[in-house]
C-alpha cells in the first residue's frame, strides 16, 4: 500500500474501528455462505429427516448470528466510527470514509483488510 493510503491508519483508534468493521464484514460473508449452504441442503430431496433437522438448526443459528453481527456493524459504523470522525474533525460521514477505504482496497486488490496478510504489516 502507498504511504498516502496508510493515512487512514495513522490513528490507532480509528484503525481498530475500521479493522473491527472489516472483521464483522468477513464474519458476515462466512455466514452468508453457510446460510446458502444450509438452504441448499434443506432443499435436497434425498436428505434424511435427521439431517434436515440439523441443517435447520444450523440455519436458525446462522440467521441469529447474522442479525447480531449486523447490529454490531451498525454500532461500529454509526456510533464508534462517527464519534471518532467527529473527534478527529475529519469533515465526512462514516459511509464516505468507508467508501474511500473501499476505493483503496480496490486499488490494491484487497478484499478485506482484516483478513489480508499484506495489511498486517501496518500494525
Amino acid at each position: 500500500m502507498d504511504t498516502r493510503d496508510n493515512d487512514i491508519f495513522e490513528n490507532k483508534e480509528l484503525q481498530k474501528i475500521i479493522l473491527d468493521i472489516e472483521k464483522v464484514n468477513s464474519e458476515l460473508d462466512y455466514l452468508a455462505a453457510s446460510i446458502n449452504s444450509n438452504i441448499w441442503n434443506l432443499e435436497n430431496p434425498d436428505a434424511e429427516l435427521k439431517m434436515r433437522e440439523e441443517f435447520l438448526e444450523e440455519l436458525i443459528k446462522d440467521l441469529n448470528n447474522q442479525e447480531m453481527l449486523r447490529d454490531q456493524r451498525e454500532n461500529l459504523i454509526y456510533d464508534k466510527l462517527a464519534e471518532k470522525i467527529v473527534k478527529l474533525k475529519m469533515n465526512m460521514k462514516p459511509q464516505e470514509l468507508l467508501e474511500s477505504i473501499n476505493a483503496v482496497k480496490r486499488k490494491h486488490k484487497i478484499d478485506n483488510l482484516f483478513t489480508d496478510p499484506r495489511v498486517r504489516k501496518l500494525n
